[in-house]
């Protein structure tokens, strides 16, 4: 099985160079996100699973939702279930993807969304590559607690500086990264 982990800062890229993948090699995006989402779904079934990046940080208009919360103030809310099983994002990921990573082994698999410590173990249980991804410059962009242990992991096997200047350096470092660790 090949797959791979995106660390980074949120609007690093980690999803455009993730959906780059999957546009154009064929690669699947797996996210341990999908496992909160599905989660706030199953508490708020009037919360649609998907939304555009561009308003996913936007009040989401409902009457049920009357704070006028965002989608991702409410993923952050559920994701406090961790505060009572640290490990309940991560063996919902396992179910739910590894019956089918292990049916076609040989696809490409990108995590887009690794961020805890609990992840990072099952990264490296599963031995899983890690790319981190940077910003040139985060000037203008606002830091988060949430991403304290994103912001100073430091235990990746690969770093690409994101200039946000389309996707041919990333090609070539993916390439590189690609062969060194790719298991066949």
């Amino acid at each position: 099985m090949t797959i791979v982990a995106f660390i980074g800062e949120y609007k690093s890229g980690k999803d455009y160079l993730c959906d780059h993948l999957v546009n154009n090699y064929g690669a699947t995006r797996l996210s341990f996100s999908d496992e909160v989402r599905r989660l706030a779904v199953s508490v708020f079934p009037w919360l649609p699973f998907n939304f555009d990046p561009a308003i996913k940080d936007l009040p989401f208009i409902h009457p049920k939702n009357p704070y006028g919360l965002t989608p991702r103030d409410i993923w952050l809310l559920i994701g406090k279930v961790r505060d009572v099983d640290p490990k309940y994002f991560v063996d919902a990921f396992a179910r739910y993807n590894f019956d089918d990573i292990a049916a076609d082994d040989k696809k490409l698999r990108i995590i887009t969304d690794f961020r805890t410590p609990d992840e990072w173990e099952f990264l490296q249980y599963m031995d899983i590559p890690v790319i981190k991804i940077e910003l040139e410059s985060r000037d203008g962009l606002p830091s988060s607690a949430f991403e304290e242990f994103v912001r100073h992991f430091t235990q990746y096997d690969a770093k690409f500086i994101n200039k946000m200047n389309g996707t041919a350096d990333f090609d070539m470092f993916f390439t590189e990264f690609y062969a060194k660790y790719s298991v066949n």
